[in-house]
C-alpha cells in the first residue's frame, strides 16, 4: 500500500497529467460550479460572463477525434451542440439542472451521445436534457440525503439500501428517456455514476468500464459500483488528511482528484496526447 508521502505524489502527479492534456476540453469544473448553486439557491443558478467565457475557451479546444467522432457525424454533433448551449446558456437566471450538467456529461458520455445521434438524426439535446432537469428535480430529496454525507465517512453497508434504490431509478429515467427522444431502449449505468457524482460529488464516486476491469470488477453495473464504493471507502480512509488538504488546494472533490488518477492509470492512453507537445518531429 502506498505511504501517505507517495499517495499525495500520486494525486499531485496524476491531477498535473490531467490538467495539461484532459482539462482543456473538460466541462466539470462548470456544471459542479452550477449544480451547488442550483442546491445553494434552492433550485436556481446564474449563466455569468464568467460562464460564457468558460464555455468559449472549453469550445474552441474540444476536439471530437479524441472521443472517436470524425468527420460528417463530428460536425453534426458539434454543431448541435453549440446551437444547445447558445440556446440555453444566456445571461441571467436559470432553474432546469439538466441543463447546468449538460455540458460535463455530453462530453464525458459522448460516445453514447454518439450512437444516440446514429440511431435518430433529430436526436434532441435541449428536449433530452430539460426532460433529464425535470426528473431530477423531483428526486431533490432523495438526492438530498447523500449530498450531505462523504463516502469516507458513511458505513455504505447501512446506506445500500437507498443507494440500490436510487441507481435504479435513475437507470430507469435514462431507459425512459432513450425511448422517448431516440427511439430505442439503452440502459445507462456510466452515465447514472456520472449524474449521481455531479449531484452528490463528495459520497458517489466516478467509475468507468477501463477502472472497473483495472480494480478487479467486470463492469460498472450496479452490484460492481456498491462494490467499488466499499472497497474505495475502505481505502481512502488511510488518506483522508492529505485529501482534505489537496481538496482546498485544488478546489475540487477528492472524489474528482482520485477519480483522475484512475482515468489517467487506466483509461487515457497519453500516447495519443503526444501532438500537445507541440515537438518538432523530424522524420528518419
Amino acid at each position: 500500500m502506498l505511504s501517505k508521502n507517495e499517495f499525495e505524489v500520486w494525486v499531485r502527479s496524476s491531477h498535473g497529467l490531467y490538467t495539461v492534456f484532459e482539462s482543456r476540453y473538460d466541462f466539470y469544473p462548470l456544471s459542479l460550479q452550477l449544480v451547488e448553486e442550483w442546491w445553494r439557491n434552492n433550485g436556481r443558478y446564474r449563466i455569468s460572463e464568467e460562464v460564457l467565457r468558460f464555455l468559449q475557451s472549453r469550445l474552441q479546444q474540444l476536439d471530437y477525434s479524441v472521443f472517436g467522432v470524425l468527420k460528417e457525424m463530428r460536425r453534426a454533433i458539434d454543431n448541435t451542440f453549440k446551437d444547445f448551449l447558445s440556446r440555453h446558456f444566456t445571461i441571467g437566471e436559470q432553474s432546469n439542472v439538466g441543463v447546468a450538467i449538460a455540458p460535463y456529461l455530453f462530453t464525458w458520455n459522448i460516445k453514447r451521445f454518439k450512437t444516440y445521434f446514429e440511431e435518430n438524426p433529430q436526436f434532441s439535446l435541449s428536449d433530452y436534457f430539460t426532460a433529464l432537469g425535470i426528473e431530477i428535480d423531483r428526486l431533490r430529496d432523495e438526492i438530498a440525503y447523500f449530498r450531505s454525507k462523504r463516502l469516507v465517512d458513511r458505513d455504505i453497508n447501512s446506506d445500500e439500501p437507498k443507494v440500490r434504490e436510487l441507481l435504479k431509478t435513475v437507470i430507469k429515467i435514462l431507459r425512459r428517456l432513450s425511448i422517448e427522444y431516440v427511439g430505442k431502449k439503452h440502459e445507462e449505468p456510466l452515465a447514472t455514476i456520472k449524474i449521481l457524482h455531479i449531484l452528490a460529488p463528495n459520497y458517489f464516486p466516478l467509475l468507468d468500464n477501463e477502472i472497473a476491469k483495472a480494480v478487479g470488477l467486470k463492469r460498472a453495473r450496479m452490484d460492481a459500483y456498491i462494490t467499488w464504493m466499499k472497497r474505495l471507502k475502505s481505502w481512502l480512509q488511510n488518506y483522508v488528511d492529505v485529501l482534505e488538504k489537496l481538496e482546498k488546494e485544488f478546489g475540487l472533490p477528492m472524489l474528482k482528484l482520485v477519480d483522475e488518477c484512475f482515468y489517467i492509470m487506466c483509461t487515457v492512453d497519453l500516447s495519443k496526447r503526444i501532438q500537445f507537445l507541440g515537438m518538432p518531429w523530424t522524420q528518419y
